[in-house]
């Protein structure tokens, strides 16, 4: 409870361990420490969590504890956490080096302090602060939490780093340079290992494990870092009869012969009672890397009635702007149960097929018989034959795309389906 996004990177200790100030941005100090300024000589190190409010100043201004000041002063716009050493005197940062004495049994408080430094909290120098001037300025968790709430730096890690507590003292120069070198990154969590996809340890002959990356389709590289280039595509869905089940294809189609290859394809099954108002993602790759923007390419998505397999429409999609590496759709469609009419205004001669309009288009197309695929439906495609009750809709390379019924499933639509007809 002591750690949330109200608490986080306010400047003040809520968990005893300081987690709620991990990773904040304002300090360099590691997990389970706490930034201070040395009382004696006024450089910075990293105090450990045992030494935090255990009613002993280390820190110049008492700001290892802070709960004396909390407790005379709640927070407001500009709360008093600089605590004088002598008369338990509460100030806000911005009354040190301000040409009073606001320290008076404690002199050397300010006297000290900013005859060797030039402090100041001004907000318009917050990006330009030194290393002593981010820790007493940040004092003031009421002026922290006007810039902290809802940030991504107030959000946990993830992966969580763990609680590695650091039982001693860190001391830095305060010339040290802020640039962490590159080639000494070490990665300490697997889970980072790789860009995407999932890492796996395979055994070698020697029984050593190495790190390799199992990388999903729309990335490729030995760490996933590298997109495929792709369709990307939101789809929503709605139909006209709630109680219908459609089998739903997406093709990606080269154009730029008769054949009409189909490159990649999704099928998915879309149940309308309970779908009607989920947008599906799907993507579809290119056959090659990079792709051939001299070809022409389309999105055709064909439905099927699965109950008696009845062909419902098709809807065409050019794909514009190729050099893209990644080509975003976003699609709306309507399903109806009306039979599609064959066209008399078709220009192509369709054989073993018939001609159709598009739903979305003026265009017009040889929709195919079952085992006929191209332009003009004229080549066999009779190897990798689907089941005899599923519809036979194309191929690509080598892989049969088969339509099931309602009660088949599989690649090839030979295996039943043991629900019952109500479920």
């Amino acid at each position: 409870l002591c750690n949330n996004m109200y608490s986080r990177c306010d400047g003040y200790w809520a968990c005893e361990d300081g987690r709620d100030e991990d990773n904040c941005g304002h300090s360099k100090c590691p997990s389970g420490t706490q930034a201070c300024v040395d009382r004696f000589n006024y450089t910075v190190f990293c105090l450990p969590s045992a030494r935090v409010n255990d009613g002993n100043d280390d820190c110049f201004g008492a700001s290892d504890e802070q709960h004396e000041c909390r407790r005379s002063y709640p927070p407001t716009d500009i709360s008093p956490r600089f605590r004088c050493s002598n008369d338990n005197e509460c100030l806000s940062s911005f009354q040190l080096c301000d040409d009073e004495l606001d320290c008076p049994k404690s002199r050397d408080d300010e006297a000290e302090f900013c005859d060797i430094f030039r402090f100041n909290c001004s907000s318009y120098l917050i990006n330009n602060r030194n290393e002593v001037e981010q820790v007493l300025c940040g004092l003031s968790e009421q002026d922290n939490r006007r810039i902290r709430y809802f940030s991504v730096h107030t959000s946990s890690d993830y992966p969580s780093l763990g609680n590695t507590v650091v039982n001693e003292s860190f001391y830095w120069p305060i010339d040290q340079p802020s640039l962490i070198n590159s080639n000494t990154f070490i990665i300490k969590n697997s889970s980072w290992y790789c860009n995407r996809g999932i890492i796996i340890y395979p055994r070698s002959e020697n029984d050593s494990f190495n790190n390799v990356c199992k990388c999903p389709p729309s990335y490729y590289g030995h760490l996933c870092q590298y997109q495929n280039q792709r369709i990307s595509l939101t789809l929503h869905m709605s139909s006209v009869d709630r109680h219908t089940t459609y089998a739903i294809v997406i093709m990606l189609i080269d154009e730029i012969d008769k054949r009409q290859d189909i490159h990649s394809y999704d099928q998915f099954v879309y149940i309308t009672k309970q779908s009607c108002s989920i947008k599906l993602n799907r993507y579809l790759l290119f056959p090659e890397r990079p792709k051939n923007i001299s070809h022409n390419y389309s999105i055709r998505i064909d439905a099927f009635e699965k109950t008696r397999i009845t062909y419902v429409g098709s809807w065409y999609f050019p794909i514009n702007f190729l050099f893209l590496p990644v080509n975003r759709m976003a699609i709306s469609l309507i399903l109806s149960n009306q039979t599609v009419d064959n066209s008399s205004n078709c220009l192509n001669t369709c054989v073993n097929s018939r001609c159709v309009k598009y739903l979305n288009k003026n265009k017009y197309f040889c929709r195919c018989n079952s085992k006929w695929a191209g332009t003009h439906c004229n080549i066999s495609t009779n190897h990798q034959i689907c089941s005899i009750d599923s519809f036979h809709l194309g191929i690509t390379y080598n892989q049969s795309i088969c339509i099931c019924p309602l009660n088949k499933f599989g690649s090839r639509c030979l295996m039943t389906s043991t629900c019952p007809i109500a479920a």
